[in-house]
């Protein structure tokens, strides 16, 4: 089934993948017909023709904004983002939303769902589907097109693949193929991400765009990490890089994770570990953490501060190994004040060689609680474009 508002197929027919690589550059860096010359080596009839077909797809389009280089001001191109939409989800473990966005991606609607995470995969994403057509047929008889998806979910997941490998909170969901599924059932490109990864995007994005070696740690009903090499997001061999929540401390006792070992971060720290040391004290979730903290409840907080001890002992581990420039924390449980960030700003600091930590920013995350949908909308984007340029026919069909 195609999606609704979904464009017919022979639409770009004209364009071909050179055509894309160009657009796919001015959705990274905006820039001049200049600067296009300049960066493929064109010359000005040829990006002419170029440009003339992107205008006419509908896919690039002339700024209002203007690049001062001392002469007359050049107006800058740029992916047009109203060209169509992408359906970004974030499913969580307490909350989960799906939004529509604009290409850039800025966010033009949005639905809290709730999802049964023990319904398993096909439940869960024919209910994503249906949830994105009616949200679709919210715009009226004729809905903007619908380009591409990105799925974030709270577990490992195989990037290439798209779909969840080894232990998670998805029971049922690992080697379910997520991917062709949802494609198939919606007619679009569909991308398959950790949700601490597209958080870690969004991130970066909005707030550390020359960041090229960043660390990013959610901490919330779980724990989990992201990782930026060389400006690039690391998934390791089969996408669990990152997976902090489950390294194991000794010394602090050998409490039964989730996972099936004893003594992980999660099994001391997490949300889910709060809830089970403090639920007669009325942490009966994550967000009564954040409530009771805010309230200055001593038990809450006290659970807080211990927490940001143990979660920095892990994170100065990994500024040891990775040498970040940038260490963002996020994630529900972590902003609840500044105890958690405080705590592991500490053991970083106590623990790391100096010259690790000479240039380092420790920071709290910005961007909220959208992170998860807006990385996943824009890591959806970047695959869509890059499909697209590796195409034969250049279509943006699948």
């Amino acid at each position: 089934m195609t999606a609704t508002g979904s464009r017919p197929a022979d639409e770009f027919s004209t364009l071909d993948p050179q055509d894309i690589d160009l657009a796919a550059h001015l959705w990274r860096n905006p820039t001049t017909r200049a600067g296009l010359q300049r960066d493929f080596a064109l010359s000005r009839t040829a990006l002419g023709s170029r440009l003339d077909r992107l205008f006419e797809s509908g896919l690039v389009r002339e700024s209002e904004r203007a690049e001062q280089s001392g002469g007359r001001p050049a107006r800058l191109l740029e992916l047009d983002g109203n060209y169509g939409l992408v359906a970004a989800v974030d499913i969580g473990e307490r909350h989960s939303q799906v939004v529509l966005c604009s290409l850039d991606p800025e966010i033009r609607a949005r639905r809290a769902v709730d999802f049964q995470l023990d319904a398993g995969p096909g439940a869960i994403l024919e209910s994503i589907a249906s949830t994105i057509e009616e949200m679709l047929a919210g715009f009226g008889p004729n809905p903007p097109r619908l380009t591409t998806v990105g799925l974030a979910l709270p577990a490992p997941v195989d990037f290439i693949a798209g779909m969840v490998t080894g232990y998670s909170v998805l029971r049922g969901w690992d080697g379910f193929d997520i991917k062709s599924w949802f494609q198939q059932r919606m007619g679009v490109p569909v991308l398959v991400e950790n949700d601490v990864n597209a958080m870690a995007v969004a991130e970066k994005a909005q707030n550390w765009p020359n960041a090229q070696s960043l660390f990013y740690v959610k901490v919330g009903t779980g724990i989990g990490s992201a990782i930026f090499t060389n400006g690039s997001l690391y998934h390791g061999a089969q996408g669990a890089a990152g997976d902090i929540g489950h390294i194991q401390l000794d010394g602090h006792g050998e409490p039964l994770c989730r996972c099936g070992n004893r003594g992980c971060v999660e099994a001391l720290t997490a949300g889910w570990a709060i809830v089970r040391d403090l639920k007669g004290q009325g942490a009966t979730d994550t967000d009564a953490i954040v409530q009771l903290a805010n309230a200055g409840d001593p038990l809450v907080l006290g659970a807080l501060r211990e927490g940001g001890r143990l979660v920095g002992e892990a994170v100065a581990y990994a500024t040891s190994l990775l040498n970040p420039e940038v260490i963002v924390i996020g994630g529900s449980v972590a902003a609840a004040g500044e105890l958690m960030l405080s705590g592991v700003r500490q053991m970083v600091y106590d623990r790391v060689l100096p010259l690790a930590t000479r240039r380092l920013h420790l920071v709290p995350a910005r961007v909220g609680g959208d992170a998860a949908v807006l990385g996943a909308a824009q890591l959806a984007v970047a695959a869509w474009l890059e499909h697209e340029s590796t195409s034969s026919t250049g279509s943006l069909s699948i």
